[in-house]
């Protein structure tokens, strides 16, 4: 980005996004043994850089990803070979073009005295998704399980034969949507 005076702002990468993260999943696939390992980050979560303390949301949206996988990789020693960002829109798409997850919601999602995604279990689909990453209102331990098996539940459904989703169909019609280096081969 260019600064007021229209000079180059030479600290800050390319990879920087606008927005604010709040959570933070990481994925890691082994195509040998066939499984996923999940592991959940608060974007508050607090790391030193430089002798500086800040959140990881704030290392995402001040010093870019690449900043954020190593810091990640160091948190949690998985080692990335790719990464990709998804924001709520990404994540409502890629939940309607596998046709919806079922999922149990954890808690009656209120918007004041209405509730609008009941407590249970039901099939979601794209708002209802960013109905569930957005609500706030969850119990203290109650966000990162519903990030974890929400996410859980997604690969489950588009890696299961029996749904037949074409996963490289599906990321090259989300990779111009999501921020990612990963890359599949067909």
């Amino acid at each position: 980005p260019k600064n007021e005076d229209g000079g180059s702002n030479s600290h800050y990468t390319s990879d920087l996004k606008s927005i604010e993260a709040t959570d933070f999943v990481i994925l890691r696939g082994s195509s040998q043994k066939k499984e996923f390992t999940y592991t959940y980050l608060p974007a508050s979560l607090q790391v030193n850089i430089k002798g500086r303390t800040m959140t990881l949301g704030e290392v995402y949206r001040d010093l870019g990803v690449t900043l954020l996988s190593k810091k990640i990789s160091a948190l949690t020693g998985f080692d990335f070979d790719s990464y990709a960002i998804y924001d709520l829109e990404d994540i409502s798409y890629i939940v309607d073009y596998i046709d919806g997850v079922k999922y149990n919601v954890p808690t009656d999602i209120k918007d004041g005295e209405n509730i609008i995604l009941g407590k249970g279990s039901k099939t979601i689909k794209g708002t209802d998704a960013i109905t569930l990453v957005e609500y706030q209102g969850y119990a203290s331990n109650t966000r990162s399980q519903m990030m974890l098996t929400f996410i859980k539940s997604m690969m489950a459904k588009i890696t299961n034969k029996v749904y037949k989703v074409d996963i490289t169909a599906l990321h090259r019609s989300s990779s111009g949507k999501v921020d990612t280096t990963a890359t599949v081969t067909a």
